[in-house]
């Protein structure tokens, strides 16, 4: 599973201010942004964008947020509570589009009302990195430890409690199936959000690795590092190799940055500029217009790259490279449920499903219809929406899995469905279904956090 992949062609229009010295002419040329002073210490700056197109600059002594027309600056004096420390680290936006700010004591979060940060807690001393799962719980790689909390909390601290009493240091965070990845300076650690079980990977012959970036692909989870370039760690992670399949560039580059896009992945480097390569590490192509030295860098839904460099900001427009972004939009019901996608598949007449904290979204690219399913279970009325870990297609039929109320065989035209589950009209030892495999004689196999593993004949 890991990241899922998607690229469609599709027409849009974007209206952006802005003004700026520009390297090339053409749709990807580079601009920066003038409205954005050049910044005193790029190295220790942060950017990131939620899904009202604010930019999130973060720097040690302020935050600024962009709209491409105005600059608004938030600071120790107004709009960032002391008791997080007297440096900022970053913003992350959740997929409520709750804006997050870490400092070296503590957490904070955006109040829209009273325009300012709102203090959560300080338990965590310093923060190294976010990252969100498919339950909406914001993990939290922390100089304490690692710590969790639900963002649909009413809670003034949002529940936040330590999961794990360990410094990972981590400065990059991804998901890979049920698994949250953080990695940093002192190695990678995984926790099964699931069985609640941690592991510290053992690195092997490569000690004292700089990670600082980290993407979920198919097979493995690719590593970008500090002056050595890139590294991928197996779908079980207990082999960790270095990628020589690059050029020689990217094999001993200083990675500031990585952002799927379709099939391919953005690479931000101090140095070596920008770059983009096959995910299956084959080939890739650098970006001539982008400045040498970045820092770091964001890719929004719009195909628009920001960079940080020595000079200031600077945008290149990559939306010709025909992906999309399929995104929820609250006015609409045609659209995805939720940003927060954890599993998808595509049928045999080209629709394609999604799993989402939502439930399930059905799309349909012909005539960009959405249709969605809260719960899958006919006979009893459940509070929350199913929790989809896996979604397979085959023939006239999906199959889904999910956390905890089994899989269900979901037939395409009609929708109705059978279940299978501990409790079900189709008896089987998992509830907690994990994934879902489908063999070359169209068996069936399911397998969950208990339980056997259980096969389902293509007639069953």
């Amino acid at each position: 599973m890991g990241h899922f992949k998607l690229k469609i062609l599709y027409a849009f229009s974007i209206l952006l201010i802005l003004s700026g010295d520009v390297f090339g002419q053409d749709q990807k040329s580079v601009q920066r942004v003038k409205a954005i002073d050049p910044f005193l210490k790029p190295a220790q700056v942060h950017i990131q964008q939620n899904s009202a197109e604010d930019l999130w600059i973060t720097s040690p002594l302020k935050v600024m947020r962009y709209n491409s027309a105005e600059v608004i600056t938030y600071n120790k004096f107004r709009g960032i509570p002391s008791e997080i420390g007297k440096e900022f680290i970053a913003t992350y936006s959740d997929s409520k589009d709750q804006i997050w700010l870490s400092g070296v004591n503590g957490l904070a979060v955006f109040s829209a009302k009273k325009d300012e940060f709102r203090f959560v807690s300080s338990i965590t001393g310093k923060i190294y990195t976010f990252i969100e799962d498919q339950n909406r719980q914001l993990w939290i790689a922390a100089e304490n430890g690692i710590f969790k909390l639900n963002i649909d909390s009413d809670k003034t601290d949002f529940g936040i409690s330590r999961f794990l009493s360990e410094n990972t240091m981590a400065s990059a965070a991804t998901i890979f199936n049920d698994k949250i990845v953080f990695a940093g300076s002192n190695g990678i650690l995984t926790i099964d959000r699931i069985s609640g079980k941690f592991n510290k990977v053992d690195t092997g012959y490569f000690r004292d690795l700089k990670i600082t970036s980290a993407v979920s692909l198919t097979d493995f989870v690719l590593l970008g590092t500090d002056g050595k370039g890139f590294y991928k760690i197996d779908s079980n992670f207990n082999n960790l190799q270095k990628v020589y399949s690059l050029p020689y560039e990217l094999t001993s580059a200083s990675v500031t940055g990585m952002s799927s896009l379709g099939t391919e992945i953005l690479v931000s480097t101090d140095g070596n500029g920008l770059y983009r390569i096959s995910d299956d590490l084959g080939s890739s192509e650098k970006f001539n217009e982008a400045p040498a030295q970045i820092y770091t860098s964001f890719l929004n839904r719009q195909n628009l790259l920001w960079m940080v460099s020595k000079q200031g900001l600077y945008l290149q427009n990559l939306s010709d490279l025909a992906v999309d972004h399929l995104y929820h939009d609250p006015a609409k019901y045609s659209s995805l449920a939720d940003n927060f996608v954890t599993a998808s598949a595509t049928d045999s007449r080209g629709y394609v499903w999604f799993g989402t904290s939502k439930g399930l979204s059905i799309w349909n690219p012909d005539n960009n219809r959405w249709s969605h399913i809260k719960n899958l279970n006919y006979t009893r009325s459940l509070s929350k929406p199913d929790v989809i870990t896996d979604i397979k297609a085959t023939g006239q039929h999906v199959w889904v899995a999910t956390e905890n109320d089994g899989v269900y065989k979901i037939n395409i035209n009609t929708l109705l469905r059978a279940h299978y589950s501990t409790d079900a009209k189709f008896k089987t030892e998992i509830k907690s279904a994990n994934t879902v495999f489908i063999d070359a004689q169209q068996n069936v196999w399911i397998g969950g956090e208990t339980g056997y593993l259980t096969m389902i004949s293509e007639n069953n």
